[in-house]
């Protein structure tokens, strides 16, 4: 009977962990673009300008976020489109069309052959503007922020 406690109790204990250790989030209103976004809130927050930067702690990743003054979201992506595909000939360069909470979105994503990943991604904002999301960063790198990025993307929302 002890026994059966005691592992129901490890059980427990082993299932609320993982609630435990997920990051806090804070949101944060980028008024200009119309539009907010969630970041892990043991990331550092630096806005200048038009122009805001996410990173964890310890500064191994930076996501930088700008809004452009571009407002013809099919010529932006083609342009970086075809200046990635310049720089790295012979790289995997594929771009994606996607909604991000009704939000019209695209992103371009290049793995180069020395494990760089470099992602831009293009949302056409409720104020007719881009907003301009990239990072270029090493694979290993890559893989230890993957869940919190995805998650900071999927966080575009429209500000009501």
């Amino acid at each position: 009977m002890r026994t059966k406690v005691i592992l129901t109790f490890c059980f427990i204990l082993f299932l609320s962990i993982p609630l435990c250790v997920q990051a806090q989030y804070k949101n944060y209103s980028f008024e200009e673009a119309g539009l907010t976004l969630s970041y892990p809130s043991d990331w550092k927050v630096q806005r200048e300008h038009v122009l805001l930067l996410l990173m964890p702690q310890p500064e191994d990743l930076t996501l930088n976020i700008e809004l452009t003054e571009e407002v013809d979201l099919e010529h932006i992506v083609q342009e970086s489109f075809e200046r990635l595909k310049s720089i790295y000939p012979g790289d995997s360069v594929v771009i994606t069309e996607f909604e991000i909470n009704r939000i019209p979105a695209k992103q371009i994503d290049c793995i180069t052959k020395d494990e760089l990943i470099i992602k831009h991604l293009y949302i056409l904002t409720p104020k007719d503007k881009i907003l301009y999301a990239n990072l270029e960063v090493p694979l290993t790198v890559f893989k230890k922020y993957k869940e919190p990025l995805k998650k900071i993307i999927q966080s575009f929302t429209k500000i009501d």
